[in-house]
């Protein structure tokens, strides 16, 4: 009989009828041996706690408690799944618990993926100094070429993305952006400092650096060179060659497009506004449509908010 018992309990237990406050209401009326103090314990009535005794039975097919003129009494049944049903409750209290620590460990990740070249893109020390300031964050950033760009942003564990030009609207949007207008990059005792103001043409006589795909807008300046009848660069390099690009243009041997900060880094190097240049770089902060804003991301968006660069 007992081992009918048991087997039977543990076939509840699984069912998806059983109901864990339901059990909770049972093994209080157990433990206190009346309904009344039962019902009081619980802050419900005892119309209402007798209900929910009469709809687990009825789910169970078996009676739970005999009532006996000093309260009520568990049955054999009642008394093994009284027995059975601590150690369900108990799961199901370390389920709860294990699902309230993945959603802290949600809440506090944030992955992030960058268009590679442009970590900085928004000032000095932009990504940089969000992740020093937030280390109570887990933070995870996923660095990828321009060529592998389209297919990286379509990976949806990846919510937050930092990246030039266009973006697919119905994937993304911008939390923030900005533009650069490309500029130049000259030594600071080049005669093209001289002038008043530069223009493309005023480049022809020199070496210059062009952008490669990686930097953005490469079509758009091409376009530009073209239509002002500027000769193609001598050197076509992308961000990951900046020093050489530096070192070029320290020394006076080229001049070179630019739409960052970066050059501030090296001494003897100005930056002269272009008058019939157009082109800009355009750089965002996306998110997924379909993503959340989770506390994580909600302090991006503030410290984008507040950032200086």
């Amino acid at each position: 009989m007992q081992q009918k018992l048991h087997s039977y309990v543990t076939m509840v237990k699984r069912s998806e009828i059983m109901d864990v406050i339901q059990l909770h209401y049972f093994r209080t009326i157990v433990e206190q041996g009346s309904l009344n103090k039962a019902a009081e314990v619980l802050y419900i009535s005892r119309q209402g706690l007798t209900k929910i005794i009469r709809k687990m039975e009825q789910e169970l097919g078996a009676q739970l408690f005999d009532v006996t003129g000093a309260g009520v009494v568990p049955t054999l049944f009642a008394e093994a799944l009284y027995e059975r049903s601590e150690d369900y409750i108990q799961f199901h209290q370390n389920f709860l618990s294990e699902v309230h620590k993945l959603k802290q460990k949600r809440t506090n990740e944030l992955i992030i993926g960058l268009q590679s070249g442009f970590s900085e893109g928004f000032g000095k020390d932009f990504l940089a100094n969000f992740i020093i300031q937030n280390q109570d964050l887990t933070i995870r950033v996923r660095s990828v070429t321009k060529p592998r760009l389209a297919e990286a942003m379509e990976q949806k564990e990846i919510p937050v993305w930092i990246a030039t030009g266009n973006y697919n609207e119905a994937v993304f949007h911008s939390l923030h952006s900005k533009k650069n207008k490309l500029f130049l990059l000259a030594a600071e005792d080049h005669p093209l400092t001289l002038l008043d103001e530069v223009r493309l043409a005023d480049l022809n006589p020199y070496s210059l650096i062009g952008l490669t795909h990686d930097i953005g807008q490469a079509g758009r300046t091409n376009a530009e060179i073209s239509k002002n009848r500027l000769k193609a660069p001598d050197y076509y390099l992308n961000s990951s060659d900046r020093d050489l690009i530096m070192k070029l243009v320290q020394s006076g041997l080229a001049v070179s497009f630019n739409a960052g900060w970066q050059y501030t880094k090296y001494p003897g190097i100005v930056a002269l506004p272009l008058a019939d240049m157009h082109v800009e770089v355009q750089l965002h902060v996306l998110l997924r449509n379909d993503v959340a804003v989770t506390p994580s991301i909600r302090r991006l968006i503030r410290y984008i908010e507040n950032f200086s660069g």
